[in-house]
């Protein structure tokens, strides 16, 4: 799963921002699919969000932000900690 499929799910409805803890999918394609930016929601880094700078979750280094609401949501990238854990062992 993309992280732009989770948003489509949130705007559909099928899910609701308020009931996520956590998100854990295999890339974020937020910047890819969304260029300019999406109307309800953003990533912010861990300098930018309040989640991240209260709270510290190994591999997690951003947040999807709901504009309208300010909740922010930990996203995990599992292609990127794939990407560590390699580079860890190599090294």
């Amino acid at each position: 799963m993309y992280l732009s499929d989770l948003l489509e799910d949130f705007d559909t409805g099928r899910k609701v921002v308020a009931d996520l803890n956590l998100i854990i999918v295999w890339k974020d394609d937020f910047d890819k699919q969304f260029p300019q930016g999406h109307i309800s929601y953003e990533i912010l880094g861990v300098d930018d969000s309040a989640w991240l700078k209260e709270y510290v979750l190994s591999h997690v280094n951003k947040c999807l932000r709901d504009r309208r609401t300010g909740i922010e949501i930990p996203v995990l990238e599992v292609k990127q900690v794939v990407k560590d854990l390699k580079q860890k062992s190599a090294s």
